[in-house]
Order: structure tokens, then C-alpha cells, then sequence
């Protein structure tokens, strides 16, 4: 599905072309940009992705988030996904349908249960042809198969992997406590709780744009910051064995020991 996005975006924000039987009732729309990286953008000039989020009130934490990739300078789109999210806010948790969109023009669904995917999982090429099945309940897969452009069974990668520390979450639950330092002034005013950092590690595994995501004080703040700036280089996302740039949000807990 390929339009103008000023004309797309016109469509979603009023309503039009919904998959979800609530969507109807959604009241609060509005529109996020992003660039190559998915890190968000105040401005839509430049923008690679849009996101129209759906809700049925503004203090509603529930909504329908769709999201588009412009495809072009003449602001083309493609439709990605959409789905019912729990919280429109991170972290973000799928409940239900997800409805994606492949560039052959299929569309399939696979559904989630508080956040974790359960149900058939496909994935095709551009020729159409079946390039993965999966089946999951409840967040874990139970089996698996892959294809290639031919139709002949290959081995498995599964289809999409987290960014890794080096060494794994003990190693960097290692790094964390060799190198973060807890601020004498928040000390000395008992303040402690986690702080939240979020940061893109592209595809090479760099971190880029690490901000705070959940403050708790400001020198806490500052302190995990830097050492997540100060983190070596981590093992880049996959998706269906391809190295992609991915979000990620990182736990810093400041702890006072009483």
C-alpha cells in the first residue's frame, strides 16, 4: 500500500482504513516522526518513519499505534504494522492482534499476550514465496523452519535477536557495578531507584543517542549516563540474521543499602 504520506496521514488521523473493532471510539490522535534510526524527530523534515497513535482519551494509556516507513523524497509511504498496545508510552506492550505488512503486499497477523508473541508467524519473500514459519505461545517458540528464495528448507536463525552486551547481561550487570559511582550529594539526601536510559545501538553496534527515559534525580540521571556512554561497542540487533539498528532501554539502579 503506497500513497502520499500527507494524504496517508490525513486518512489514519480521521479515522479511515482501521483493523480493530475499538478504533472507532479512539478520540486522541496524534503523529511521532523518526529517523533511519527510529530515534524520535521534533521536525518531520527528514523523517524515514511515522508513527499515528490512536486513543480514546487523553488520559488514556491504551491506543492503536500504526507505522509507516516514507519510502522516497516524494514522501511515499508503506504501511509496516499496527496493533492494540497496552501503553502507547515505553515500554510498550502488544495485547492482541499485530497486523504487519510485507512489501509482496501479503499481510499476516501473529498475536501477542501481554507483550509476548503467541500464535503463527510467517515471513515472506519478495516473490511471495514462504520465507519462515514459526509457531510461539506465550513468548516462547516451539518450533521453526526457514526457507530460501526457492522453496528448499535451510538452517534456522530465528527471526529476531535482541542487542547484546558483550559477554551477555551478566557481563554487563558486571560493568555496572565496576563502573557506575553513587553520587555523594544523592547519597547524603537518601535518594535512590532505577534510572532509566534509552539509546538506538545501530548496526554496528555502536550506542547512539543514549537519553534518560525515567529520571529519578538529577545527579543519578547524570551518573547513568555516563556510564552508559562509557560502554563498549555491543553486539548489533538481528532481524532474520540481518544486523538492524535497534532501541534499547536500560535499567540503572541506585541502591542505598538499607
Amino acid at each position: 500500500m503506497k500513497t502520499n504520506l500527507k494524504s496517508a496521514l490525513v486518512m489514519a488521523l480521521a479515522g479511515a482504513i482501521l483493523f480493530f473493532a475499538d478504533a472507532a471510539k479512539a478520540q486522541v490522535k496524534h503523529v511521532l516522526y523518526y529517523d533511519a534510526t527510529r530515534q524520535a524527530m521534533t521536525n518531520p523534515q527528514g523523517a524515514k518513519f511515522v508513527e499515528v497513535i490512536e486513543r480514546k482519551h487523553g488520559k488514556a494509556k491504551d491506543g492503536i499505534i500504526t507505522l509507516y516507513k516514507i519510502v522516497s523524497d516524494t514522501s511515499d509511504y508503506i504501511a509496516l504494522s499496527k496493533a492494540y498496545y497496552t501503553s502507547v508510552y515505553e515500554p510498550r506492550k502488544i495485547h492482541g492482534q499485530l497486523l504487519t505488512f510485507f512489501p509482496n503486499g501479503k499481510r499476516h497477523s501473529i498475536q501477542f499476550s501481554k507483550g509476548e508473541m503467541h500464535g503463527e508467524l510467517k515471513t515472506y519473500y519478495t516473490s511471495g514465496l514462504l520465507k519462515r514459519e514459526e509457531l510461539y505461545e506465550n513468548g516462547e517458540r516451539l518450533g521453526g523452519k526457514c526457507y530460501d528464495e526457492k522453496g528448499k528448507e535451510v538452517a534456522f536463525v530465528p527471526y529476531r535477536e535482541k542487542p547484546l552486551f558483550p559477554g551477555g547481561e551478566q557481563a554487563m550487570l558486571r560493568f555496572l557495578g565496576q563502573n557506575t559511582r553513587y553520587p555523594a550529594s544523592s547519597q547524603r539526601r537518601g535518594i535512590s531507584g532505577v534510572v532509566v536510559i534509552s539509546f538506538i545501538v545501530d548496526e554496528n553496534g555502536e550506542l547512539c543517542n543514549p537519553v534518560v527515559a525515567q529520571s529519578v534525580d538529577q545527579d543519578l540521571d547524570n551518573e547513568a549516563l555516563r556510564v552508559v556512554k562509557k560502554m563498549p561497542k555491543w553486539q548489533p540487533a538481528k532481524l532474520e540474521g540481518k544486523a538492524v539498528s535497534a532501541k534499547y532501554n536500560l535499567p540503572v539502579r541506585f541502591s542505598l543499602g538499607r
